[in-house]
């Protein structure tokens, strides 16, 4: 019984109209599922082409970043990770539990209908647990089940209808839709998929979903779980879902009251057309394509290199030969016994079945797909108080060492006289740049002529002040190529650049920060180094990016200079692995986008070519692209490091070989960029400058 009052969204075309891009909606479900198993640190992973759940994180294929998707296709992506969020919140995962040990059990003896019954029933616990958790979950959740149910009442069962005469084959399923209905989910095809089943078989459904709506599921509040009563609850309803299954071994109702007379002529649902075994012939039953799961309560393997505590447990033996001809309702002892290895395949419980045509619809409309975001990380200070969400950031003890607010001070120091005169030629220009205004509606100032008439409304504020305002209101980033060729010269000559920019736009209104990158490890072998079955499953989809990014903060916006002069000091100690340049400053170019400033500048700092592991070998078009993309909103300007590549990818770029340049190079840039043809630099201070520093 639906015990909130929760607005159902309604099946209007709004819902099929283009919403998101692929990479908002991996986001923003990242955020939901990390939001609801906060304190249980549950996640949400979007990585490989499977979908699976391991008790502490749910895992989806991942989407290709431009990919544009729907506000249903969005809902049902949602839905599934929403629901699999409740079953790591609610389920018993631990191995030691009897959950898990049934499930063992089960499937050591081959007794599928009684794990699908079980994930059945468990699907409305939870589902009824998280109504009581979040008004949010069973809007999702119910058009992820709208979509299964309409593809079973209108592909499936039009093939065989057969199917909805036996317990076995379709008693699961027909759980979760009553469960649905009775806690009130708006989807028509509950109720349509319930109209097909016969009386004996609602009969049955009914006393199950009864016996289910009685076990706690823990949830004590809005946001507030006893995970020990849920806990108990899942132990309950397994042992119940055993118990259920062995009476309907004897031919018997749940209740213990006995079943019809054979109702289905002794046959299997789907013998009688001529169908095998197995129900997936006719249609979408079992596991989905691209998702590699083979049932909503049960873990695929393929995936899962951490140890799965569900899919372990539960994977189908798939024991097809074993199979025999069908059984009545009115089963007899020796049935019971044989029940453990002949019962038919059950039509499965399965949300991820709804995630099949949304991963096929976003495949053809987008073309970049990242084999796991998930994987790309920050490092930053210990004392950095930034937020990366919906990233995952480390602390990096690099960046606070003592003695690299030393190197930081040398950088400075070495920089002398040159950092000096461009520091007062760009506050020269800010200064120049500054207007004064008139700003009305004061209470004190002269005396405002147009708003004499206001005084007799008892209005005070008729005054009129001239003030000063700054044309400038700029945020600037600086983004670090810190691949393996940065290390050494290079890497310290783009050190001096970040310590120049940041000490002459120090005590300006600029906005300034400055992050770093390089590749890490390699997420995955590409598909001509696979060498075991578990990743020549997951290699049989291509990725345009298989690197993880590894991002550093070096400052970030707001953070004061003082405190960050370890952190850029130790700058020359970060480079690591290669440079996945446009996606890594994507992620910058997301934290710049956000700034409240009007202008808003990046300089791109790199030696070279991007060099990360790519099935498309597309990495040079995809940096031209990037910086394409980012143009259109902030002044891109490359910066190449003792490097001309840079001129292959940006419109505006310069060259820097050594630290005499720095001036006349990139701060002639940054300058004009900040402030357009205001701002002059004059080469003979340059030079003189230079003389006394040499």
């Amino acid at each position: 019984m639906q015990n909130r009052n929760i607005k159902f969204i309604p099946e209007t075309g709004d819902l099929d109209t283009p919403y998101c891009t692929g990479r908002e909606l991996m986001d923003a479900t990242k955020t939901v599922v990390k939001t609801l198993g906060r304190d249980n640190k549950v996640t949400v992973n979007f990585e490989g082409n499977q979908a699976y759940t391991n008790g502490e994180r749910v895992v989806l294929p991942s989407l290709p970043d431009d990919a544009v998707l729907t506000k249903r296709e969005g809902l049902v992506t949602a839905g599934y990770a929403n629901h699999e969020t409740l079953h790591n919140l609610l389920t018993n995962q631990r191995r030691s539990s009897k959950s898990v040990q049934l499930k063992h059990k089960w499937h050591t003896e081959g007794k599928k209908f009684t794990k699908s019954l079980q994930n059945g029933m468990e699907d409305v616990r939870i589902e009824r647990g998280g109504m009581e958790l979040y008004v949010g979950l069973p809007k999702s959740i119910d058009k992820t089940a709208h979509s299964v149910t309409k593809s079973f009442v209108e592909d499936v069962y039009p093939e065989n209808p057969n199917k909805v005469n036996d317990i076995k084959v379709i008693g699961s399923v027909a759980v979760t839709w009553e469960g649905r209905r009775r806690l009130g989910y708006l989807s028509e095809y509950n109720q349509k998929a319930l109209d097909l089943l016969p009386p004996h078989v609602m009969k049955w459904v009914n006393q199950v979903v009864d016996i289910t709506m009685a076990i706690p599921h823990g949830v004590t509040g809005m946001g507030e779980i006893n995970r020990e009563i849920a806990f108990k609850g899942s132990d309950d309803l397994h042992e119940t879902a055993e118990r259920i299954s062995n009476e309907l071994a004897k031919g018997n109702y749940p209740d213990g009251t006995p079943l019809p007379p054979t109702t289905t002529g002794g046959q299997r649902g789907g013998e009688e057309t001529g169908e095998g075994t197995r129900d997936t012939n006719g249609g979408r039953t079992g596991g989905v394509t691209g998702t590699g799961q083979a049932s909503d309560d049960e873990s695929s393997t393929g995936d899962n290199s951490q140890g799965n505590e569900r899919g372990s447990e539960d994977e189908s033996t798939g024991d097809d030969s074993n199979q025999t001809s069908g059984h009545s309702h009115g089963a007899t002892n020796q049935d019971a016994e044989s029940d453990q290895i002949n019962w038919d395949d059950p039509v499965e419980v399965n949300l991820a079945e709804a995630l099949e045509d949304i991963f096929k619809g976003a495949e053809s409309t987008g073309s970049y797909r990242v084999h796991s975001r998930d994987n790309d990380y920050w490092y930053k200070r210990k004392d950095c108080k930034i937020s990366f969400e919906p990233m995952r950031s480390e602390t990096w003890s690099v960046l606070n060492q003592t003695h690299s607010g030393v190197s930081y001070d040398q950088v400075k120091k070495r920089l002398g006289n040159v950092l000096g005169t461009m520091k007062r030629k760009l506050e020269l220009a800010l200064v120049s740049e500054q207007r004064s205004e008139i700003s009305r509606r004061k209470k004190h100032g002269r005396l405002d002529s147009r708003k004499l008439t206001n005084v007799v409304s008892f209005d005070t504020e008729v005054f009129r002040r001239r003030v000063m305002s700054t044309a400038i209101n700029t945020a600037v980033t600086i983004v670090v190529d810190l691949s393996g060729s940065m290390s050494g010269g290079r890497l310290e000559l783009a050190r001096s650049c970040c310590v120049a920019i940041a000490n002459a736009l120090e005590n300006t209104q600029v906005s300034l920060e400055i992050v770093g990158h390089c590749t890490t490890h390699r997420t995955l072998g590409s598909t001509e180094t696979d060498v075991s079955e578990h990743q020549t499953k997951i290699n049989q989809r291509r990725y345009n990016r298989r690197d993880a990014i590894r991002m550093v903060m070096f400052k970030g916006f707001g953070e004061r200079l003082t405190h960050c002069r370890k952190a850029i000091g130790g700058m020359t100690n970060t480079s690591h692995c290669a440079n996945a340049d446009g996606d890594a400053w994507l992620y910058a170019y997301e934290r710049l986008i956000k700034q409240p400033q009007q202008r808003k500048v990046m300089l791109c700092l790199s030696d070279g070519y991007p060099a990360y592991n790519s099935d498309y070998n597309d990495q040079y078009q995809r940096t031209s692209d990037v910086v394409a993309y980012m143009s259109k909103q902030v002044d891109v300007i490359g910066v190449g490091i003792q490097s001309k590549s840079v001129k292959n990818f940006f419109p505006k770029y310069v060259v820097v070989n050594e630290l005499a340049e720095l001036p006349k190079e990139v701060m002639d840039k940054l300058g004009k960029a900040l402030l357009g043809q205001n701002f002059k630099v004059d080469n003979s201070d340059l030079i003189k400058a230079n003389r006394i520093n040499g």
